[in-house]
Order: structure tokens, then sequence, then C-alpha cells
């Protein structure tokens, strides 16, 4: 895991840019130029400690070189088919697929199993290639500059010195503020600069100086397979892909909420792991029913050594400038605050990697649009029988009305869902004063029209998600790795069958999988509390937040002074708007940050 930066077919000032990610690789860096390309690495070392898996990767003979942020989990099996045909000099990945881009192209990106964003350049052909892994779950940001490029791993080392409100892409800055969206599209918060989506590439040939975007994987449809659920053999490809995610030359530990993904996660590295597993919790000083079930989880597993810290709110002024400086972007919600501070705990412990649950919901159906779509998709297909089954079953489980659920059923079957956001929208219209205003109607319909699990896989929950908490632990230098998002188990996943997949309860399947290994009380839990946050009690007790937003809303750009106050004051005095009120506050903060760098 690491940063890296660089240049294709132009100059820039190499180093400056790549002190300024040097906190994604404190153990070493490296800088390449020729006349073609900069190439500059911060390493964190995670596999094959030793300085001769330093990057840039260097073959004098043709020129080629290679940079790589990630890590591949298949690496010692693409490694064992190559031996015969060349000799490694290092036990590390990176070797590998340095060696597989030479010898097979950038066809052999297709055979990686893991994480990834790397930049090589091929001497032979004088061709260079951007690449982002499958699922976007590491960043790869980029800016065209005369004829050629400049890429980093974040935004900070390739913007424009001199920041001004010019630079502000009012359209994200709308769908931030509006549309609660962020990284949901290759667009950014800065004009000109775009992050490289998910399963592509960009193939720059130096000779014709032409670049040409491709797109090598497609995500596959989610609830239309054919298959039968088969419980033991989920848990098995669950039980294999976190083998894969656990090879590393450091300690390796895991995140434990409370939740169901997370709770699944810790225990198969329990089962897998010979010495005692680090798990890092966040408890708050608020009642949070997950709180009960982490004593559960620890009680049962008694191979476990559990790492916690109380999120209170005391550090949030001080340290929430920090967390929006390393996301360069603002950020959606208090829950990236905390789980900053617990990125920084695994730091302070010595756990350089650690495992997450993020992408269970997604991929297993975990929330209420899910569950609406599967029933909504029952009447589209007239089966009534099922249909009942499932909302009497639904609404017994998550303890909903079921007046409710069939009122939002309604909604989906009658596109009522976009119209609703429209109208919430104008309530809000008002609060920014842009040069242009979007055309919010469309932006809006762009996340509604797909499918649900494409919905929350690319555009709604997974990439900001992948975003903060890749920022989040790369500030620290520690390496989040996300089994559930493992292409290979998505694709299994994408083959059962819709009703098996979803009998009633969200995460139907992943439950079932693990029914008998994991307590009742965890993998049967209904209410899905989120990740603890001390936000909203921060907001309110602080009076420094609340200086800072009157001191510095009239100097913020493309905001309805009047209106903002307004909506401060209903949170203030009533405790609404909470969210709307908090992204306007992150982006005020966000632009201040950049302004004058030093808040």
């Amino acid at each position: 895991m690491c940063g890296i930066v660089g240049s294709i077919h132009t100059k820039f000032n190499l180093g400056q840019a790549l002190s300024k990610i040097k906190h994604r690789g404190p153990d070493a860096d490296g800088i390449y130029e020729n006349n073609e390309v900069q190439f500059g690495h911060a390493r964190l070392s995670i596999i094959d400690l030793t300085n001769g898996s330093n990057q840039p990767f260097v073959n004098e003979a043709t020129g080629s070189v290679l940079v790589i942020n990630g890590e591949s989990y298949t690496y010692k099996e693409l490694k064992s088919e190559m031996e015969s045909q060349y000799t490694f000099q290092t036990t590390s990945d990176t070797e590998v697929l340095f060696y597989g881009l030479q010898k097979f192209g950038i066809s052999f990106v297709s055979r990686l199993q893991g994480m990834f964003a790397f930049a090589y350049y091929d001497g032979d052909h004088q061709v260079s290639y951007l690449v982002r892994d499958r699922l976007g779950i590491k960043p790869l940001y980029y800016r065209k500059v005369d004829n050629g490029y400049l890429f980093a791993s974040e935004i900070k080392a390739i913007q424009n010195e001199n920041f001004n409100e010019q630079q502000i892409n009012q359209k994200r800055l709308a769908d931030f503020i509006y549309h609660r969206r962020l990284d949901h599209t290759t667009e950014t918060f800065y004009n000109g600069i775009y992050q490289l989506p998910s399963g592509t590439y960009i193939k720059f040939d130096h000779k014709e100086l032409e670049a040409k975007q491709v797109s090598y994987y497609e995500l596959p449809c989610m609830g239309s397979g054919k298959q039968n659920l088969e419980a033991i053999e989920l848990k098995e490809k669950i039980y294999a892909t976190v083998q894969s995610h656990l090879q590393a030359d450091v300690p390796v530990g895991s995140f434990l909420s409370g939740g169901v993904d997370s709770s699944i996660i810790s225990h198969v590295m329990s089962q897998l792991v010979a010495d005692k597993v680090s798990t890092l919790s966040g408890r708050t000083v608020y009642d949070h029913a997950e709180n009960k079930l982490i004593d559960t989880f620890l009680e049962e597993h008694p191979n476990v050594h559990s790492i916690q810290f109380q999120l209170d709110g005391s550090q949030f002024f001080e340290e929430i400038f920090n967390v929006i400086h390393h996301h360069d972007e603002p950020i959606l919600d208090g829950s990236m605050f905390s789980h900053y501070m617990l990125c920084k705990k695994a730091s302070d412990n010595g756990i350089k990697v650690v495992l997450s649950g993020s992408g269970g919901d997604e991929v297993f159906g975990g929330y209420e649009s899910h569950s609406i779509a599967s029933l909504t998709d029952h009447i589209r297909t007239l089966k009534f029988k099922l249909f009942f089954i499932k909302i009497r079953r639904y609404c017994s489980f998550h303890h909903q009305n079921k007046a409710r659920v069939v009122s939002k059923i309604i909604a989906e079957l009658l596109g009522q869902k976009v119209k609703e956001a429209f109208k919430n929208l104008r309530k809000q219209k008002s609060i920014l004063v842009l040069d242009a205003n979007p055309d919010l109607f469309k932006s809006s319909c762009q996340t509604y029209t797909a499918n649900a699990f494409e919905r929350s896989l690319k555009y709604q929950t997974v990439p900001p998600y992948l975003h903060y908490e890749d920022r989040n632990s790369m500030a620290f230098g520690v390496e989040i790795r996300v089994p559930f998002l493992d292409h290979q188990l998505i694709e299994y996943v994408s083959q059962i069958k819709s009703d098996d997949f979803f009998n009633g309860q969200t995460k139907s399947a992943l439950r079932k999988a693990f029914a008998s290994e994991i307590s009742g009380k965890i993998i049967w839990q209904a209410k899905k509390e989120g990740f603890p946050s001390p936000i909203d009690t921060a907001l309110k007790s602080d009076t420094r937040i609340k200086e800072f937003f009157y001191k510095k809303l009239t100097s913020t750009p493309f905001l309805n002074t009047e209106e903002c106050k307004k909506l401060a004051n209903e949170f203030y005095e009533n405790g609404t708007q909470l969210t709307l009120f908090w992204r306007l506050l992150s982006y005020m903060i966000w632009y201040h940050i950049q302004l004058e760098k030093n808040v």
C-alpha cells in the first residue's frame, strides 16, 4: 500500500508533489525520470519488507517503469506459473506484476485479484498506462496538462498551487449539498481534475500523442442469478476470500463494530489465524445497540485481542480540519471522523493492515432499498404468493409497518421516488447561489434509475465509503482491505437466485451461511445502526464550531448567506437539519483549508 504520483509526456515538480503524499508511504520513497515519464512512489511496506522491493521498478534494458498502490492477493500463484521463465529477485507482488506486464502486456491486469492503482510505462512500445482496479478500491486521479497527464493517489499532489473559487466544480458542489453524493462520477470538486473510473485504464501513445480510455471490467448484474443458494459453499467462498486477504509480512487486524459484516470478517479471521486476532472498536458515550454485540462477540472469541476507545467528540474541532485536509474534498457525514480516529488507534497499536466489513451491505442486500426492490420484482413478475410471504416476514423481522412498506413498493412501481427526491430538492435549492444552476432533476434520476445493487455499488455508498476508508487509513500509514468487495466473490454471489438471495430479511443469504458459527444475537440482529458517531453532540456543544460557521459564512463562495443562517438556526434551536447542516459546514471547512492552507 502506498502513494503514487507522476507525469506522462510532460514535466512538473515531482519531488514537491511526492512530499504531499508522504503520509501514504512513510517507509521509503523513490523517483524515476526519463524523457517520457516521471514516476514517484511513497512506500508503506506490507509484503517483502526489504529495500529490494522499493519502487519504482525499472527495467534498464527496455526503459519500462512501474509504480503501484495496492496489493495482488494471487501473486504467489501467478509467480509460480512464471518462475520457469524468469528468476525473481524479490518476494514482492510488485515484481510479479512488473514482469507480467512486460511479458503479456496490459491484458495481464485481467489476471489480478486485488486492489490496485498503478502507472506503467512500456519502454519497448513507448506507451503509458494508468490503471485502476475493478471496484475502484484504490484511488487514482489525473489532470490533463498540455499534451500529457499528471496523476496521483491524492488530489493535493496535482492540484493548482494558487487555489481560488474558479477552480471549484459547481456541479459537484450541487450534487454534494442537494443529493448527498460524492465520488459518483469521474469529476471531482476541482475543475479539470478527474478520477479514473473503476475497472478502467488510460492508454497514452507517446509517439502519436493520443490517449484512449478503455473499460476492462463490468460489474455483474446482481440479483438476477439462476443458481440455488448453497449456504455452505457461500461460507467456504468467504473463508477463501478472507484467507487471500490475510497475506502480509506485518500485523493484520480487523474492525469490529458489532454489526453482521464486521463480525463475520473478524470471526473468519479468528478461525484462520493461529495467533490472537486484534480487533478495533469505537464506542460512543450514548447507548448504541451494537456496543453490547461487541461484548457478545468477544465473549465467544477468546482468541481475539480487543482494542477499544471512546468516541466522545472532545477532539472533534481539533481533528476535523485534519480529516478534511486528508480527504481533499468535503466529507459526507460524521461517521468518517469516527473512522479516522479508529485508524489512528490502529496505527498507535502497530497494526499496519486492517480488514473491514465494508461492502457487505452492498453485495448481500443490507439496505431497505434492496428489500423494496426485491419485493417490487415479485409484483412485476406476478409472484404474489411469494410476495405476501416475504413482506410478512420482512415486516416482522425488521419491525416495520406493513402499510409503510407497501407505500414504498407502490412508489417504486410508479416511479414516485424520483418525484419525491425532486420535491425535496426544491426546498433546499435556495441554499446555493451558483453561476449556472445544474439540472438537478437529471442528476437525481441518475442514481435512482439503476438496479438497486448497481446503485449502491457504483453510485451511492461504495464509492464514498472507499474514499474515506482509503484517506483515513493512509493518513496514518495503515492499509484497509475489503474482502466483501473482492470481484470473484461478487461474481459468485451474482449467480444466486433472487428468490433465495432475499427471503424476507436483509442479507438473508449471508446470515444463513454463518448462522451455525456466530451467535444468533449478532447474526440475526434486525436493526442497522451504522458506524457510531458523536457528531451531533460535538456540533451542538463545541462553541468553536458555531463561531467558525458564522465567521466564515460570508467569505465562502456560492452560499446564500441568509438561507444558510436559517438552516443553522433550525439545527441549533430545534435539532433538525443535522445532515444538511453538516454538509454545508464540511464544504466551508474544505474551502477555507484550500484557500488558506491553515485555518
